[in-house]
């Protein structure tokens, strides 16, 4: 990894934190208007309202969910390595704890 200050890291992990919390703040009206729309097609009698609410549960758990694991993981991980330097292979996310306290993450973060 090319040297970066830790003050850097710490920027850029907050960053991270911050495109994660809008991209799921923004995931999540998108869902609930998905499932508002979907429920009232299959009230109507229509079958597309379950295909509609089968596609939007897909999108959820198997593109966003994955991705904003991923957009954290990297912020967990940049504030680690601001700290201890600890090497991209060896590090298993447990060492964000220690560390937390630099970061702002949002209480929204990761939740679909």
């Amino acid at each position: 990894m090319p040297h970066m200050e830790a003050e850097q890291l710490i920027k850029a992990a907050n960053e991270l934190f911050q495109i994660e919390s809008d991209a799921h703040a923004g995931a999540a009206s998108l869902a609930a208007a998905m499932a508002e729309t979907s429920g009232a097609l299959a009230s109507g009698g229509l079958s597309m309202g379950e295909a509609l609410g089968g596609a939007a549960e897909a999108w959820a758990g198997k593109r966003m969910k994955p991705t904003g694991e991923l957009v954290v993981n990297l912020a967990e991980f940049l504030t680690v390595y601001s700290q201890e330097m600890v090497d991209l292979d060896e590090f298993t996310g447990n060492e964000f704890e220690k560390h937390k306290g630099l970061v702002q993450r949002r209480s929204s973060s990761n939740v679909m």
